[in-house]
């Protein structure tokens, strides 16, 4: 292969890594990273929930959420066991049969109960609104741009951005 085609192959492939940390990151929370094969493998593991379709970028939002309310609930001193979590999802009435057909739907579910159990140590949901905006959330774009008082991914979630004019 000649020079004169790598060269423009290489910055072609420095440009897209600038979109991310690294082409296989789907996202970081407080030094933590999400790999875009932990979303898939989400996916692949847990396609639907009831009549809802669980998509990259719902597992990716799931996922920041889980390492999100992990680094609160570490700052605030809060027993926060991921086994403790799934015991009490597996004994949801609701949830019971799911998660046990579907063992990796518990990643689904594990940032609700952790946001019950981290939300307890603040003194008011203001307080823990910050303490989510304090923490260094960074998202692929393909999956869209994370909105920390919402708690999830918004936006499109595309590499593109819509020409003005």
């Amino acid at each position: 292969m000649r020079l004169r085609h790598i060269v423009p192959a290489a910055a072609a492939a420095l440009v897209l890594a600038g979109c991310s940390q690294a082409p296989t990151v789907a996202a970081t929370v407080d030094g933590t990273v999400i790999s875009q094969r932990e979303a898939a493998t989400l996916v692949e593991g847990c396609p639907a929930v009831g009549t809802t379709q669980v998509t990259e970028p719902v597992a990716v939002s799931m996922l920041v959420r889980g390492e999100l309310m992990a680094t609160l609930a570490e700052q605030q001193g809060v027993d926060y066991s991921v086994d403790d979590i799934d015991s009490m999802l597996k004994a949801d009435p609701q949830l019971g049969q799911l998660v046990s057909e579907q063992p990796e739907c518990l990643k689904l579910f594990r940032p609700s109960v952790g946001t019950q159990l981290v939300s307890q140590s603040y003194a008011s949901s203001e307080e823990m609104l910050q303490a989510i905006s304090d923490v260094d959330v960074e998202v692929n774009p393909r999956y869209g741009e994370w909105d920390p008082q919402a708690g999830s991914m918004v936006g499109s979630g595309s590499l593109s951005v819509p020409a003005e004019g």
